[in-house]
């Protein structure tokens, strides 16, 4: 075998021979490095998992230039079931409740009229406004005005003033068509809730009065004279401007909005089941209405002030014995983050303090277990400064970061200072009972020694694992790649200390008066000695793993993708439960629209042509509703604008007004600009479709463009809800990619490295692939038993194949270069005692690595994060399932493929 410098054996050497010097560089360095992690981004959110693609781009281009920097509040009001239908108390509780969230003092500055010119929505407003434009029962107006309309049109020539006179009078009875107010909401009285619920639920509506109204205003002028007709104008004029808007509103369903803010599941009775309700202020959330720059700076004082309205509703909700609760998506991106740090701190400590226990039991040294965890931290914050400097935007699939670094960490120094135990035991510890009997000279030797053995190892799985987690950089998905990356930067780091301070500190640090015997252990133990026999009869260990392969890998066609944001958050944080309260009970009131969005002059035939085609297609899949755009808010305006009015009855004409209706949207660019864009040269459709899983919205997807194609490439679409079927579909697809690419890319390292290390290149390739089939059978386990158990593959889970190669491959190094070392030690010992042996001490020591990391990653377990609960168990899995397939399998595989000389003939076991 060609012997190989290690570039980093003089650094090993160097720490050993100038301990302090190299522990003030490493620690000043590692510092230094970690003072930028204040750089590196968090998002917490479900955009920090979205794709780099057309779809994302042009969500990102809609959402800039049709919509506003705004949070919707939500008072999420809780009563008892029936309270509506019985209770005046109930309806004056979400009275009051929209009449304290509009006049807060800590509000009242930061409204914007998100809904039809107004900030705020409830079921009280809402009925209010129904009551006073469509609701028969309410009218008080209309039959008066009708007798003196009727008393005009039969006035003679010298009544026909005085007539005239009192009409006009009686307009100012006539409704308008304003929100109500907070002084509305205070003055309501509720009155006969099952009278008016029932004309509510029945569509009746004010429209025959108003339209006779109409009527009977249009025939006054008929069979009068000049004179006649100048003094009847002025009450036609005002009376129809009054009148129009009202008909106008008569044809919108009034009640599917009150629907909205009642649980889905009650609307079938909702006054009988619903027992919550919702309440909205919709709040200016961009940096120049609070007076700051960044938008970062805007979300913890909108949380403040929601938190300031939510202690004001209490004493509202204790009044009427009810509960209130705000939600906010400013409060929920805070305190949502905040509970996540806490938590990953929590998990953290536990796993230092689990991983402490173990690496004592190991080492029986405080100081030693202590040494090898504090390295381990420092390796991760350089980690963290590192992806500082880089700018990297951290999301919730790296929450495990920490932990899987800490345990990987902790094997590297275990594995350093066991083998600088073993040799110093194996030098001359003849008449010494403890490690502190040992000069200066031989601890140093032993170090030296020992630190560049394990480096050997250490370095060629280092550098394979780097490779392979850089490989992450091929994905789509941006956080699989931010994953690799600070995965190979940490092992990267963890592996520069493991053979540098702590090396290092080992030499400085006063040597401990630990038994040999307690302190390493290298005697063959009845489990290396069966494992060296199964090498010389290989085939048996061989075929059990074949046979053991096929049904646990039949496991694989049952894994499912699992991919959804909801699973990354805390349901114990009150924010985050109203917000699944709002997602579940409420239709899908977090749920975004879906755009179609429309490249073509929208004031034009074509792209009226167009906006219909889109319309249609969508009109016709049942599973679509509340599509909405430029033209239908047009419509709801005129029916308070009489200009637009007028131009929009030109459509239907062989000459429409274009240029009317333009320079009506220029002119009134807040009343349209969620449907248009400022040039009038792009419009889009939002829509809601029913949710369906990811491969459900993939189809649909693809159905929606065929329709939508037949228009050529003037139609696109894009939603969150696409994105995220995407996101899951990707996720199945980063898997399998991922897993391929690492394990390509291992395949190609190992036996790069074996060829540059043999002699013969054909028998380094043959070595090389050797080492990586254990690897890729242990996928093969991982995957098919994550079926079987029904795990599923998540926004953590999709990297557990690339882990495992990862984790998997420095076991095969670890034992093949220590297996290398006991055949050129001792040539004629035979394969049995070379197996025996590795498994005896390497073997030792990847067995209690293997337990500190799935110690550590046990951890897991106690997360709040369904995904992160997942990956702890499925990686503990494979955690085992790699060590047993090096110990195990790999030197079979060696045996089987002539790899390990024969100087014995095969046992034949009984």
């Amino acid at each position: 075998m060609i012997r190989m410098r290690n570039p980093f054996d003089r650094l090993s050497e160097m720490s050993v021979d100038r301990p302090k010097s190299a522990i003030a560089v490493a620690v000043i360095g590692i510092l230094a490095l970690s003072s930028f992690a204040q750089f590196i981004v968090f998002d917490n959110s479900e955009d920090a998992f979205y794709p780099e693609n057309e779809t994302t781009d042009l969500l990102y281009e809609v959402e800039d230039t049709y919509t506003v920097d705004i949070d919707l509040l939500r008072a999420i009001v809780r009563f008892d079931s029936g309270d509506l239908q019985t209770s005046q108390v109930a309806w004056e509780l979400l009275a009051d409740t929209e009449h304290e969230m509009m006049t807060n003092p800590g509000m009242s500055g930061y409204h914007y009229g998100l809904f039809g010119g107004s900030a705020h929505s409830g079921p009280a407003s809402s009925v209010i406004f129904w009551q006073k434009v469509q609701d028969p029962g309410s009218d008080t107006w209309s039959e008066t005005l009708q007798e003196a309309l009727n008393g005009v049109s039969t006035a003679s020539d010298e009544n026909l003033s005085m007539a005239v006179g009192q009409a006009l009078s009686l307009l100012g009875s006539v409704p308008d068509t304003d929100y109500p107010t907070s002084e509305d909401l205070l003055a309501w009285s509720p009155g006969g809730l099952q009278e008016w619920q029932a004309r509510l639920d029945s569509g009746e509506t004010n429209a025959l009065a108003i339209g006779n109204l109409i009527g009977t205003i249009s025939a006054l002028s008929e069979n009068r004279n000049e004179t006649q007709i100048a003094t009847i104008a002025p009450l036609q004029g005002q009376a129809m401007a009054l009148l129009a808007p009202l008909s106008a509103l008569q044809d919108i369903d009034l009640r599917a909005p009150i629907m909205g803010m009642l649980p889905a599941d009650s609307r079938g009775e909702p006054w009988a089941l619903a027992d919550t309700a919702l309440v909205s202020l919709a709040i200016d959330t961009s940096p120049s209405a609070h007076s700051v720059e960044l938008d970062t700076e805007v979300s913890p004082i909108v949380t403040d002030m929601t938190l300031v309205l939510e202690d004001a509703l209490q004493a509202v909700a204790e009044t009427h014995d009810s509960t209130i609760t705000v939600f906010g998506f400013s409060r929920f991106v805070e305190e949502q983050a905040g509970n996540l740090g806490a938590e990953i701190g929590i998990l953290t400590s536990a796993s230092i303090a689990i991983l402490g226990i173990i690496l004592w039991r190991q080492f029986r040294s405080v100081r030693d277990t202590s040494v090898v965890i504090f390295l381990t931290l420092l390796a991760i914050g350089a980690t963290y400064g590192v992806a500082g400097i880089l700018r990297l935007e951290f999301n919730g699939a790296m929450n495990s970061i920490p932990i899987l670094l800490l345990a990987i960490g902790v094997d590297y120094g275990l594995h350093v200072v066991l083998r600088y135990r073993e040799e110093l035991v194996k030098g001359d510890s003849e008449s010494k009972s403890t490690m502190a009997d040992f000069s200066a000279e031989a601890r140093a030797r032993a170090l030296k020694t020992g630190t560049v053995l394990t480096s050997a190892a250490l370095v060629v799985a280092i550098f394979t694992d780097m490779v392979g987690f850089l490989s992450f950089r091929l994905s789509a998905q941006n956080f699989l790649v931010v994953f690799g990356t600070v995965i190979a930067i940490g092992l990267f780091f963890i592996y520069l200390l493991s053979v540098t301070a702590l090396p290092a500190l080992l030499t400085v640090l006063k040597p401990q008066r630990i038994a040999l015997e307690r302190s390493v252990k290298v005697e063959e133990s009845t489990f290396s000695r069966w494992s060296g026999e199964q090498a010389l009869n290989p085939m048996t260990v061989v075929v059990v793993a074949l046979l053991v392969s096929i049904p646990i890998g039949a496991g694989v066609s049952q894994l499912e993708i699992g991919f959804d944001f909801r699973d990354q958050l805390d349901d114990d944080v009150p924010v985050v439960a109203d917000f699944l309260t709002l997602s579940d009970d409420f239709a899908g009131q977090n749920t975004p629209p879906v755009y179609v969005v429309i490249d073509a002059p929208v004031f034009s035939d074509e792209g009226r042509d167009l906006y219909l085609s889109a319309m249609s297609v969508l009109g016709s899949d049942e599973s679509i509703s509340e599509q909405t755009g430029v033209w239908e808010a047009l419509e709801m305006e005129a029916t308070r604008d009489q200009s637009l009015s007028e131009a929009l009855g030109t459509l239907d004409t062989d000459s429409p007004d274009w240029s009317a209706l333009a320079s009506w949207a220029d002119a009134n660019e807040d009343k349209v600009f969620r449907y248009l864009r400022a040039d009038n040269q792009q419009t889009v459709i939002s829509f809601y479709a029913s949710s369906l899983d990811w491969q459900e919205t993939v189809d649909f997807l693809e159905d929606l463009d065929r329709d939508l194609g037949e228009g050529g490439d003037a139609y696109r679409v894009s939603g969150r809800g696409i994105i995220l079927a995407q996101i899951s579909e990707d996720v199945a697809r980063s898997a399998v990619a991922s897993t391929g690419i690492v394990a390509g890319m291992i395949l190609l390292m190992l036996v790069g490295i074996n060829v540059s290390r043999e002699e013969r290149p054909a028998r380094g390739a043959l070595k090389g692939l050797v080492m990586w089939i254990p690897l890729a059978v242990v996928v093969v386990w991982v995957y098919g038993l994550m079926g079987w158990l029904g795990y599923q593959l998540n926004s953590q889970t999709v990297t557990i194949g690339a882990l495992t190669l990862g984790l998997g491959v420095d076991y095969a190094v670890h034992f093949v270069t220590r297996l290398d070392e006991e055949v050129e030690h001792d040539p004629n010992a035979g394969i049995s005692k070379w197996v025996s042996i590795t498994n005896a001490t390497t073997g030792r020591a990847m067995m209690a690595a293997a337990l500190t990391t799935a110690g550590g990653f046990a951890v897991l377990n106690l997360s709040s994060l369904l995904p992160l609960r997942l990956f702890g168990q499925a990686f503990v899995v494979a955690i085992l399932l790699a060590l047993a397939s090096s110990v195990i399998l790999l030197p079979c595989l060696m045996s089987l493929f002539g790899l390990l000389p024969r100087q014995e003939p095969a046992i034949q076991v009984e």
